[in-house]
């Protein structure tokens, strides 16, 4: 999943297999448009591109 990184303060891709102990927070985004840069792969890695839908909660989203 690509998404913006506060902690890093850039855009990265997030492993949702490494992802665990989610929670939800108080803290909010405003929403802008905006363009994600184009993805990079490791050189020699072999990837595939997968379709995902994710569901919120109408309270999160």
């Amino acid at each position: 999943m690509q998404g913006y990184c506060l902690s890093k303060e850039n855009y990265r891709t997030f492993k949702i297999t490494r992802m665990q102990h989610i929670e939800m927070l108080t803290e909010s985004f405003a929403d802008k448009q905006f363009q994600l840069p184009p993805i990079q792969f490791s050189a020699g890695a072999a990837y595939s591109h997968i379709h995902l839908k994710m569901r919120f909660a109408s309270h999160v989203a």
